[in-house]
């Protein structure tokens, strides 16, 4: 039985389902396109692919049917989904994903969905990735479209045909490039998150399954007043990078600790990352116990998922994309030491 037909078997699952979607853009949107055709789930945000044991034990303790994760990495944690299919007869899992693979996770028990399966080199969106595989579902996703083409703008994938066709189908939706509708919609979404984290996430999926057009969504004035507060605090932000700034030009390096209450290392990054397109440019924070940090290098010169999982500690976890990547480090002297020599080595 191939990908599809196991697709829609496990959909149609009795029982208690469970959604997990990634805390960013392309999370949010693949989590609200999905919902869009299978209500009946019970909603879960995740900042990344570590299954805590507290939340495992939740899971658990539901006993679900299916668990769906949308863009999350959980072949990362591999073990934990396993551990927790032994403790739940009977439990199926559908995980799609684009991250870089680390274990095929394709078993009677699981349907493992990345397209990297087939190229490693492709970058599509779950976002983009979850409108084709409703359509081939039976599914007509085509008036949500928009979702699907926020989600994608949000990861930085351009090139992706769900954008020629909602191009297509909500043409005004992208007038004026830069400042388009679309461009504001991943706005926020981003701002939504970095303000509110998991509160935000599931503000902005709720509105986007109550909204039947993108009109509804952005006239929302709960989500602009946030969006002014985050551009107003990133506006601070960057104009202390140049005095605090840590500048290896000779290994091609950028270090920046910002401090801020708001969830703003990605969106900082990505700021920074179109000025030193060729740098490979750390951003981090204080996060309780640890430090929230996120890497990117705009040309692709150094793979920042291969870069991060070098220099992590024991405790520490992380990983990502070509061109992006983050995690959670729980000793950031040591991982600035561990970065500064993989860079030294890649010279």
């Amino acid at each position: 039985m191939d990908d599809i037909s196991r697709l829609k078997e496990l959909l149609k699952s009795d029982g208690k389902k469970i959604l997990l979607y990634h805390q960013d853009g392309d999370g949010v949107c693949s989590a609200a396109l999905f919902l869009k055709f299978y209500k009946r789930f019970e909603v879960f945000s995740r900042k990344g692919p570590v299954i805590e044991d507290d939340f495992a034990k939740k899971i658990v303790g539901m006993k679900p049917a299916l668990i769906v994760s949308l863009d999350i990495p959980l072949d990362q944690s591999w073990e934990k989904v396993v551990k927790i299919s032994r403790k739940i007869p009977g439990c199926r899992w559908v995980i799609i994903d684009h991250h870089l693979i680390t274990k095929d996770l394709n078993s009677e028990a699981v349907v493992h969905i990345n397209p990297r399966f087939n190229d490693k080199t492709a970058y599509i969106p779950v976002s983009c990735l979850l409108y084709e595989l409703l359509k081939k579902t039976g599914k007509n996703p085509e008036q949500h479209v928009w979702i699907s083409a926020i989600g994608t703008v949000a990861d930085h994938a351009m090139d992706c045909m769900n954008l020629k066709e909602c191009r297509r189908i909500y043409p005004e939706l992208f007038e004026a490039g830069a400042n388009s509708k679309i461009k504001l919609g991943s706005d926020i979404i981003s701002c939504l998150i970095s303000a509110k984290e998991a509160e935000g996430a599931n503000l902005a999926l709720e509105t986007m399954v109550r909204a039947e057009d993108f009109g509804f969504f952005e006239g929302r004035r709960e989500l602009k007043k946030v969006k002014e507060e985050v551009e107003g605090e990133i506006q601070k932000i960057m104009g202390m990078f140049e005095k605090n700034k840590e500048e290896y030009r000779d290994i091609g390096l950028v270090m920046f600790e910002i401090k801020t209450r708001l969830g703003l290392t990605a969106v900082v990054n990505s700021i920074l990352s179109d000025i030193y397109d060729d740098m490979v440019i750390l951003v981090y924070k204080k996060a309780g116990d640890g430090w929230k940090v996120s890497l990117r290098c705009q040309s692709g010169r150094v793979n920042m998922h291969n870069l991060i999982r070098k220099c992590l500690g024991e405790k520490d976890s992380g990983g990502g994309h070509e061109k992006a990547g983050g995690g959670l480090i729980y000793d950031i002297e040591k991982f600035k030491k561990r970065l500064v020599a993989e860079m030294g080595k890649a010279r």
